[in-house]
């Protein structure tokens, strides 16, 4: 989950001539606009983030076409499932309950949640992430569990009887298009899923170590509460603890930097980051980096029933 919302930040950050290279509300498949001064201010907030990347990351610098390639193994089932979430949402929505996952990756909630409830359809725009889940799913026996590739404008016609999100919304700009999207979609229950910081805080540090000056945060917890209210939906929110994970080995965590920092090998930047990485990461154990804070890591699941 962690990373796939590093990869709706990266796409949201690079622009060309001012303009995102890629919009996560399209690729997501959402076109319908509603603002509301909240989620301006959402909005205020991601230009101001973005804005610092693009003028501090390195020139050179663009996200992959797909980001999943290579990276697959962390978004599998029983690769960092947050066990205790897996069974709030099968608590939530019911056992004899269909469900609805927006942006699946491949497993690691969808397919745990799938043991548990009658039928599990998962949304997945990632052609490498779909392969994989498919399989797994397969492998596991699992013949409740459908993908369903692409972004949802191609599938206008999905109903569920739970819908949720987890870690897609922290760099979409048209958060308010997102969230009557999925509560459409949900017929009895509906929620996003996100930390109740801003997302990748615990690395925050490494922006005045690299670049000599803290970083400006994407929306999370308040300001989605914000987003809510303004559209006449009061959630409830449980609040639940998942561990933090290590960067991995040495040459895993610089590339995982990079990519977060925007830094090209041997540049300027990149040179500062080996020194930040020396002082800002320790040994978890087996060669694996990770930050120094290793306390658990505050999710919140905002849930609703959708309006008629």
């Amino acid at each position: 989950m962690q990373a796939v919302q590093e990869y709706v930040l990266s796409l949201a950050a690079r622009t060309s001539q001012g303009r995102a290279t890629c919009d996560p509300v399209r690729w997501l498949g959402l076109t319908d606009v509603t603002h509301t001064a909240a989620g301006d201010s959402w909005r205020k907030m991601q230009d101001a983030a973005r804005g610092q990347g693009l003028r501090l990351g390195d020139a050179g610098w663009s996200p992959e076409g797909d980001p999943y390639v290579g990276r697959v193994e962390s978004f599998r089932a029983g690769a960092r499932t947050d066990r205790n979430l897996v069974d709030f949402l099968a608590a939530s929505i019911g056992v004899d309950s269909s469900v609805l996952e927006v942006g699946a990756g491949a497993g690691r909630l969808c397919l745990p949640l799938a043991r548990s409830v009658r039928e599990v359809l998962a949304v997945e725009p990632s052609p490498t992430m779909a392969d994989v889940l498919e399989s797994d799913a397969r492998e596991a026996g699992l013949d409740n569990l459908r993908v369903v590739r692409g972004g949802w404008q191609d599938s206008a016609e999905l109903h569920a009887d739970g819908v949720f999100a987890a870690h897609v919304v922290y760099a979409l700009v048209e958060i308010e298009a997102f969230i009557l999207r999925l509560q459409a979609v949900a017929q009895r229950w509906c929620a996003i899923v996100l930390f109740g910081d801003p997302p990748q805080s615990r690395l925050f540090d490494f922006w005045p170590a690299v670049f000599g000056e803290p970083r400006l945060p994407n929306p999370a917890l308040p300001q989605l509460l914000d987003v809510l209210w303004s559209l006449g939906i009061y959630p409830d929110v449980k609040m639940l603890e998942v561990p933090i994970w290590p960067l991995g080995q040495p040459q895993r965590a610089r590339n995982g930097l990079r990519r977060r920092l925007h830094l090209v090998p041997g540049s300027a930047a990149d040179i500062r980051l080996e020194s930040a990485m020396d002082e800002l990461l320790v040994d978890w154990g087996e060669g694996r980096l990770g930050p120094r804070e290793r306390g658990p890591l505050q999710l919140a699941v905002v849930h609703w029933t959708p309006q008629g």
